[in-house]
């Protein structure tokens, strides 16, 4: 009986433990996040920048990978058996084409802004013109700071049918600079499907739509920004056909960590 007590007894006090640290971990200064959030826009006011704004589904990433990090006292960018940053991000369902990330650990929250704009890949995490959002989670825990910085590029969600129908207005623009009337659009789910497909294969490839009915050429691409999209092959846009299919779908792979949008472009006979 008195071993089976101080068992009970040790595992009382090891829950105990457990859960100081557990309450400790999730001890997440939100004060501390819009100081720093105020300290970064102050200095991409400096630079002639416009702010970063914050965004919610950051913050719960950033908040995690601090910590993780305060859990293992290690600083790190990806501690052992965590994702990297973009799939860390691509829970949230962000749309977003570039991404970067500050981590600091310091004993004040401007001590951790200082050292981080006196780290040249980290000042030009903060002053990058492209990010437009931020996460910052702030985790404090034994008398220091763990603090992490996501950005990115967001961009607008799109969803898949919308997204068909701007690239097939992009197609169309490019075909009237080309002097050639602009083309119907037709619907074909199948092009969606075959979209999808590529992004499970991680291969960006027109084979497989190619021998859909009727189909006369194909133009297969991955993108992650919509208004960015990389010319469309010459002869496709200029040559002779009766209409116009687009599939897209919006995915990750191995490649592409982050998720993109997977489009086919089909001309018809």
């Amino acid at each position: 009986m008195k071993r089976s007590s101080r068992t009970l007894l040790i595992l009382s006090v090891l829950w105990l433990a457990l859960s100081a640290f557990a309450h400790a971990a999730d001890d997440f200064d939100a004060a501390a996040e819009q100081q720093i959030l105020h300290l970064v826009n102050q200095a991409r006011a400096q630079q002639g920048l416009q702010p970063l704004q914050m965004d919610t589904r950051l913050v719960t990433a950033a908040r995690l990978h601090s910590r993780r990090m305060a859990q293992a006292n290690a600083l790190s960018h990806q501690l052992p058996g965590e994702p990297d940053l973009n799939s860390r991000l691509e829970p949230g369902g962000l749309h977003f084409d570039v991404s970067g990330e500050n981590v600091a650990v310091n004993t004040s929250v401007l001590g951790a802004h200082q050292g981080l704009m006196n780290s040249p890949p980290h000042r030009q995490n903060i002053l990058t013109p492209r990010f437009n959002a931020i996460g910052i989670g702030v985790l404090r825990a034994n008398g220091v700071f763990w603090v992490t910085q996501d950005f990115i590029e967001q961009l607008p969600e799109i969803s898949a049918i919308d997204a068909e129908a701007q690239v097939a207005r992009q197609f169309n623009e490019l075909r009237r600079a080309a002097r050639k009337q602009p083309l119907p659009l037709y619907s074909n789910p199948k092009l969606r499907e075959l979209a999808c497909q590529m992004a499970s294969r991680d291969s960006v490839s027109a084979a497989r739509a190619g021998s859909l009915p009727n189909v006369a050429r194909v133009v297969a691409l991955a993108a992650a920004n919509l208004s960015r999209l990389p010319a469309f092959a010459r002869d496709t846009i200029t040559a002779p056909a009766s209409g116009l299919s687009v599939g897209a779908c919006y995915a990750s792979s191995r490649t592409y960590t982050a998720p993109v949008y997977w489009i086919l472009v089909a001309t018809y006979f």
